[in-house]
């Protein structure tokens, strides 16, 4: 007995020194990149989505959970579920889903100070990246790999390349990389027959911090069952009940947000599904097997050594005493066909476009099987090592002939070829031949290299070499410079607090750079307009498309309204900020200048008379199957006149309206292009190939130009811009590709160039190169000598003693006839109205906001907001751990 636990002992003391050896070479692997970006003076948050999404979500969520911490604390278990300063008002839980806010990692911001938030950044995503090895670690101990071995595979999994790719990217993509090895081997444990409750705790914990990588996983884990054993409908039925009790453990935060996600715009797109992917692509996928060079999801960067080691794998012979083995190439193969085949990409990502996003999953598998072949490998003296080498011959190959127009640097893809020969040439020296065929051998008698512990240390050697040229060479080059990014975060952020005179609620436009979009929500002294996250209000998005607003780029994104007179005013946008006082040419109709009001870093204030608050009346309104026959431009000014709301609602037909709108003639002229406008084919044969348009309007209008039809074809990018100039002002739009991700069948695009001043001007049309599809051009000119007084009648009955609460809008109101009481608040089903104490029909308004129909009278409005499914989630989760305590008393009685 007492032999028996020295065993057992010295097999965790070894297995703890793993876990050591690990973290000291991951610290040094991170110092190497550490001293590369004090080199270039950057740090990890990306210029694109970092500095967008994922920052200002963390700053949020730390201020967030701070002012939840002091209400509990208080008494208060009012939580605030709904928040105006996220673009034009959102609920919490669905802004959150995109970047883990519930994450154990991301809580810990609470105790950061803001001045330390930047490098608590930079440190989450490194964490995250230590943390995905470890669980690797756990697994492969699991499984019953040797410590060492284990070791290769930990530092391969968290140093590949879709990993490098992505923490800088999207940090909170790491985190399905550390709860993957944990609920693989929580399922092992179900199959065998042991306690379920690993399993269903990290499937919720899984759920609560990022329901698109559950997804995926739990996909995975389902071919993951069919595959480890004989398929019976009684081992099914238990593996999805312990699912659902997972699941429904993590309701409280999981069906709030798949409702959320199903009524937002994020799965309306509409990219056509091909049988197979474009041999560009396929070339992306074989050179990114092994280099960075190619940045997207197809960057798998594995090092050389173990890729040559999985495909020596794959062209050995299965043993039949090696199910494991077996088991793995099966897993293997179906992931491969899945990785190579479109259908696989939209499956794993929601049905809604093809992506690679999950490659995390096939690197898990690869990284089992690398360390599942370490000991034939490296302990065995045979292996079809010739049949390696014509392989490895075929890889440079691959790479010598990569087409130059995949924008690929040579440089690095002569490292990776470099990496696979050393590696192979290792490879050959430890197992004392070097062979290139496989009837040709060279034997040494070297009885060196039969050492076992020699070989290992010479191929961990040649492993870091590799991993130290990915994390120097590969690492995403698209990274805010140090300096820079904090300036930007000091004048983004830093906005004139004491601007405002009054109390009422108010929106604030301004121009800015697209990238810093999202911090009018960090600190708070206004509300904004723009959004930029994985899920927002559908409505908003659908609305922004019915106006063929130039400012909605993609279905979960817009930076503001285009600086519409009108969209602007019935929003109740106060005011505009702009950075230049020269940048006047972009302000809306009637907007002034206040002195008094310079904010920091040259900001400038201008207020706008003009503005609506958050309830005003009107006493029109038209069905939406009416709204649905205007023209987009007919459509905005409709929004002075009357408001469209559900059907059998409506008091008036839209032929009661009065349009003051009028198209424009223009003379057009043509550089770098060619437009067929029968066929409507534009071919742009150069770069800045331009049209130009001279025309006549009015003085006092605004004016739009509205390009119809406009389809960009490109198999390799999935967008351009076509920019606009007229004067000093510059705007552009972002027009999809109908093969790229994020096409959702947008065709036509009003531009708004703003009020004008001179009655003669002209337009300039800039296109890339490439080949267009293109309907029409149309020149609006929309006059403002009506705008104030209409104006003036909305702003006659206002809401009045507002308050804004947590989850409450209150206000009074006093009609003398029957009129609609609109509120600039997007329209949700978790807004519930009470008039008077008693309960009233909500209306969706003008297809994003929403209304109340009310007769003559004096009127309380109370408005309530409670999160969509938030109840349920909450009796779902109630429900699981009471079945959970059930099932463990139950249990706990039979062992007794």
């Amino acid at each position: 007995m007492e032999k028996t636990v020295a065993v057992e002992s010295g097999k965790h003391r070894k297995t703890y020194f793993s876990y050591f050896l690990y973290s000291i070479f991951f610290v040094m692997l991170w110092s190497i990149v550490y001293f590369v970006f004090r080199l270039q003076n950057t740090r990890l948050l990306y210029n694109g989505d970092g500095v967008a999404q994922h920052y200002p979500i963390l700053l949020y969520f730390r201020d967030y959970l701070k002012n939840i911490i002091q209400k509990i604390s208080s008494g208060d278990f009012n939580l605030p579920l709904f928040d105006f300063h996220i673009g034009l008002g959102e609920d919490i839980l669905r802004f959150s889903s995109h970047s883990a806010p519930l994450d154990l990692v991301s809580i810990c911001a609470v105790f950061v100070p803001s001045e330390y938030m930047i490098y608590f950044y930079d440190g989450i995503i490194v964490l995250r990246m230590f943390l995905a090895g470890i669980a690797f670690l756990h697994f492969s101990h699991f499984k019953g790999i040797k410590e060492s071995y284990a070791l290769f595979g930990a530092l391969n999994y968290v140093f590949s390349g879709w990993v490098i790719y992505t923490c800088v990217k999207h940090p909170f993509f790491l985190i399905g990389l550390f709860y993957l090895p944990l609920l693989t081997e929580s399922l092992e444990k179900i199959l065998n027959k042991n306690s379920p409750y690993p399993f269903i705790f990290f499937l919720a914990l899984s759920a609560m911090t990022g329901f698109y990588f559950l997804y995926m996983e739990l996909l995975f884990l389902g071919f993951y069952f069919l595959l480890r054993v004989r398929f019976s409908f009684s081992e099914f039925f238990r593996f999805c009940r312990f699912v659902v009790l997972g699941l429904s453990l993590a309701g409280v935060y999981l069906i709030p947000i798949i409702l959320g996600y199903l009524d937002s715009s994020r799965s309306s797109t509409h990219q056509s599904l091909s049988l197979v992917y474009s041999l560009d692509e396929y070339v992306k996928m074989f050179i990114g097997l092994v280099s960075g060079v190619v940045t997207d999801w197809n960057m798998l960067m594995l090092s050389g050594f173990s890729v040559l080691s999985v495909v020596y794998f794959l062209i050995r012979r299965s043993k039949k005493k090696d199910p494991e083995g077996i088991f793995l190439k099966n897993l293997f193969v179906g992931l491969i066909v899945l990785f190579v085949l479109p259908i696989g990409g939209f499956i794993f990502n929601g049905f809604s476009y093809a992506s690679h996003r999950w490659s995390f999953i096939l690197i898990f598998v690869f990284n089992l099987i690398f360390v599942h072949t370490l000991p034939d490998l490296l302990e065995q003296e045979d292996g079809p090592y010739g049949v390696l080498g014509l392989i490895l011959f075929f890889f440079c190959v691959g790479f010598l002939f990569a087409e130059n127009d995949l924008k690929i640097d040579r440089t690095f893809l002569f490292f990776d070829a470099l990496m696979l020969l050393l590696s192979y040439f290792v490879l050959c020296l430890t197992q004392n031949k070097i062979s290139f065929v496989s009837k040709v051998n060279v034997k040494y008698s070297l009885k060196f290299f039969k050492n076992i512990p020699l070989r290992q240390f010479l191929c961990f050697i040649c492993l870091l070499l590799n991993l130290i040229g990915n994390v120097v060479l590969h690492f995403d080059q698209e990274m805010q410079e140090a300096d820079t990014r904090e300036t930007k975060l000091e004048t983004q952020a830093l906005f004139y607090q004491d601007t405002v005179s009054d109390s009422d609620f108010f929106r604030v436009d301004f121009r800015r750079e697209k990238q810093w979009e999202n911090y009018a929500i960090i600190e708070k002294s206004y509300y904004g307009l723009g959004e930029y996250w994985s899920m927002i209000n559908g409505n908003i998005t659908n609305w922004l498309k019915e106006l063929n607003n130039n400012d909605i780029t993609t279905n979960n994104r817009y930076m503001n309204l285009d600086h519409s007179t009108i969209l602007n005013a019935i929003t109740s946008v106060k005011a505009m900020i702009i950075w230049e006082d020269t940048a006047e040419e972009y302000l809306p109709f009637a907007y002034r200048k206040n002195d008094g009001q310079e904010m920091i870093k040259k900001g400038y204030w201008y207020e706008n008379p003009y503005a609506l608050p958050l309830g005003f009346t009107y006493e029109k309104a038209i069905s939406f199957s009416d709204y649905q026959g205007l023209s987009a431009l007919q459509k905005q000014e409709m929004l002075l006149e009357a408001l469209a709301v559900s059907d059998g609602q409506e008091n008036i037909s839209s032929e009661n309206l009065k349009f003051s709108q009028g198209e424009l003639a223009y003379t057009l002229s043509y550089q770098g292009l060619v437009w067929d406008k029968e066929k409507q084919q534009l071919i742009v044969t150069e770069n800045g190939g331009s049209m130009s348009l001279d025309f006549e309007g009015k003085i006092g209008s605004e004016l739009y130009l509205q390009l119809e039809g406009l389809i960009y074809h490109n198999q390799k990018e999935p967008y351009t811009y076509v920019k606009y100039k007229k004067g000093t002002l510059e705007k552009s739009s972002q027009v999809l590709s109908e093969n790229g991700n994020w096409y959702w069948d947008r065709k036509d695009y009003l531009v708004n160039l703003q009020y004008q001043k001179e009655k003669a001007g002209q337009i300039k049309i800039y296109f890339q190169e490439g080949m267009y599809s293109l309907q029409n051009i149309r020149l609006f000119d929309l006059p403002m000598e009506n705008y104030e007084t209409k104006i003036k009648d909305l702003q006659e009955n206002t809401l009045k003693n507002l308050f804004i609460g947590n989850n409450i809008i209150t206000g009074q109101i006093e009609l003398l006839k029957e009129e609609y009481l609109f509120f600039s608040i997007p329209y949700s089903k978790g807004w519930t109205a009470k008039v008077n104490g008693m309960s009233a029909k909500l209306l969706q308004s003008n297809t994003a906001f929403m209304s109340l129909k009310l007769p003559a009278g004096k009127y309380f409005i109370e408005l309530q907001y409670k999160t969509p499914g938030l109840t349920a989630g909450i009796f779902c989760s109630l429900a699981s751990i009471f079945f959970i305590l059930r099932e463990m008393l139950e249990s706990r009685r039979l062992r007794k």
